[in-house]
């Protein structure tokens, strides 16, 4: 089955499948709850630096929004701001959760 374009791949260029590596780490040094870097290491591999000390919610909202950053790197704070609270939104009425060992 054949995928359309959806508006945001129009304007933000195709979706990219190159991979994102997620690490956490304690961000309060950075006054941040999460960091992404476009290209980190090269050929369109991006890193996320997470700050594991937040609630399931906050995480999602954060992992989300990092994700954004990287995967429509032109895209400006104001629509990654807009679009992350519609999708953790989503995503938590649909009873995501995060469980931590």
């Amino acid at each position: 089955m054949a995928r359309s374009k959806s508006s945001n791949d129009q304007k933000h260029g195709k979706l990219s499948r190159k991979r994102i590596t997620v690490h956490e780490r304690k961000l309060g040094k950075e006054k941040a709850v999460g960091l992404a870097y476009y290209d980190f290491y090269g050929g369109g591999k991006s890193l996320i630096e997470i700050d594991p000390r937040q609630g399931s919610k906050d995480y999602l909202d954060t992992l989300i929004h990092e994700a954004l950053h990287t995967i429509y790197p032109d895209m400006s704070e104001t629509e990654v701001h807009k679009t992350t609270g519609r999708l953790a939104r989503l995503i938590w009425r649909q009873g995501y959760r995060r469980i931590q060992e």
